[in-house]
């Protein structure tokens, strides 16, 4: 049956109203502790059930050869699972589905709005952004006001810090309150530099924005540093010199960030601090290098990146299967390979938890995946800066550098801009060649 004029206008309405409820719906992805399912999930699942209702198709009839790089990955994971065959080879395999179905609805709702997608999308992320912020100062408020809130987290120890309290507002930690807050920076600053104008409202977002990152006390924040050079240097197209500046930047904020992830280091009269570290959630203690200026410490993220490397060895065709890397670690804390004092935590790595996981294959597969998809989006560049979706572009970038010490694919953002980015390189104006200048 035909879909009347006043149907699809209706229909358009309410799925816009779902997509940016979706996204906005991340502010509150630890509404309800300790449970994988939130209320994104709940919006997705009325979002889905729009599309059968309206016949909506958003499966692709043809697909890029970017996107067959991304399909053989999942492929190869789901296969994993499979042959390994432990107690959450059925949920990790929902999980994909579900991931892959944000992927391809995001992409066809772009190829269908193209700039009105766009614009809904960088709406959705810096009002979630401004949300979350606003979450966590509250929090913080209501904290120093002697008041008890979930709304905030305290750490005893904090690497440098001492006892800190940061903010995590209903996200999981204080590292996803700022990546999320990192993502709406970047929307509204490329909404600033392709305008080329800066209004009061957007100094009111930025001063809202900056509060929330810095109560944080995150080293991701140095991530949002990267991405407004990367912004900076696709709409301004500066002269070389300075291009070659902001290139070095980019790369001093991505060797800073995996430095101080990995590496504690105690000045020359701290190092009574060591066994205040040893004793805590943040570090094991170790000592990796020392002289009469400084001591390098092993943080937690490294001692993780080691028993990850281990068990991808031990295990180096099929991993040890998704999902089961918190009860491999609890196994290897019994036996004194990690540290007693250290939480069970995921790999806190997205290339080591999948060579761990799924093994060497799977792990090849997304490399070779990355690097496609980091090679089309720097040749298609212009098509990104011409839909004003340069944002999406530099946050991609920079997710892959983030993905060093973080579980990146279990991100519901990174499939959506994912799905948007796979929608530009499936749209028209990329039958013209493109490239960064």
């Amino acid at each position: 049956m035909l879909i009347t004029k006043n149907q699809l206008l209706e229909k358009n309405h309410l799925i816009n109203k779902l997509l940016f409820a979706y996204i906005l719906s991340f502010a509150f992805q630890a509404l309800i502790q300790n449970y994988r399912w939130q209320l994104s999930e709940c919006i997705f699942g009325i979002l889905i059930g729009c599309c059968l209702l309206f016949k909506v198709n958003f499966l692709p009839k043809k697909i890029t050869s970017i996107d067959f790089f991304l399909l053989i990955f999942i492929a190869l994971i789901t296969v994993d699972n499979l042959i390994i065959h432990s107690k959450n080879s059925i949920s990790q395999c929902i999980i994909q589905v579900y991931l892959l179905s944000v992927f391809f609805l995001f992409r066809y709702f772009f190829l269908l709005w193209k700039q009105e997608m766009i614009a809904l999308v960088s709406k959705a992320f810096i009002c979630m952004g401004l949300l979350v912020s606003f979450c966590g100062i509250i929090g913080f408020i209501i904290n120093y006001t002697g008041g008890d809130t979930k709304l905030v987290d305290v750490y005893y120890g904090f690497p440098y810090l001492g006892n800190t309290v940061r903010a995590v507002g209903f996200t999981s930690s204080p590292d996803m309150l700022i990546e999320l807050i990192g993502l709406a920076f970047a929307f509204l600053f490329s909404h600033i530099l392709t305008i080329k104008k800066i209004r009061v409202t957007h100094i009111i977002a930025l001063v809202v924005l900056s509060l929330g990152a810095f109560l944080t006390f995150s080293k991701e924040i140095i991530l949002t540093i990267l991405t407004f050079s990367l912004l900076i240097w696709l709409h301004l197209h500066p002269k070389k010199g300075i291009k070659i500046i902001i290139l070095f930047t980019t790369l001093i904020c991505a060797i800073g960030y995996v430095f101080f992830t990995h590496i504690i280091v105690l000045g020359a009269n701290q190092k009574n601090k060591l066994t205040e570290l040893s004793q805590s959630e943040f570090s094991t203690g170790k000592v990796i290098y020392e002289n009469k200026k400084f001591t390098l410490v092993e943080s937690s993220y490294l001692a993780l990146k080691r028993i990850s490397y281990k068990l991808g060895e031990e295990n180096p065709f099929f991993g040890i299967g998704s999902g089961n890397y918190a009860e491999k670690l609890m196994e290897a804390k019994q036996t004194g390979q990690y540290s007693p004092n250290l939480p069970i935590y995921d790999p806190h790595s997205t290339y080591l938890g999948v060579f761990a996981e799924n093994g060497i294959v799977v792990l090849m597969a997304l490399l070779l995946m990355i690097c496609a998809w980091v090679y089309q989006l720097f040749k298609t560049a212009s098509v990104f800066l011409f839909y004003g979706a340069s944002a999406i572009l530099a946050l991609l970038l920079v997710c892959w550098i983030n993905a060093v010490s973080c579980d990146i694919l279990n991100y519901r953002h990174l499939w959506v801009l994912l799905g948007i980015a796979s929608g530009i390189f499936a749209s028209k104006e990329v039958s013209t060649k493109f490239s960064v200048k």
